[in-house]
């Protein structure tokens, strides 16, 4: 129609940043995926609790791993 515009696929400056951490958390190796978080970062999975920092990350994500087949 006249007057509409196709909108630009624009990305920001942090979107390989994100690219990088969700190819991190899709391998399965959170010690990959942990880097992406600083030491007072809140972190939420799903509807699991929300934990603190990297270590409370890979603590809470051990469990849920476990059942998961890689």
């Amino acid at each position: 129609m006249a007057g509409e515009t196709t909108p630009k696929k624009t990305e920001g400056a942090n979107a390989e940043l994100v690219r990088q951490m969700f190819l991190a958390g899709e391998s399965m190796h959170v010690e990959n995926f942990v880097k992406f978080y600083n030491d007072d970062a809140l972190y939420q999975f799903s509807n699991f609790p929300v934990v603190y920092g990297p270590q409370g990350i890979i603590n809470a994500s051990q469990a849920f791993l476990a059942t998961v087949p890689k």
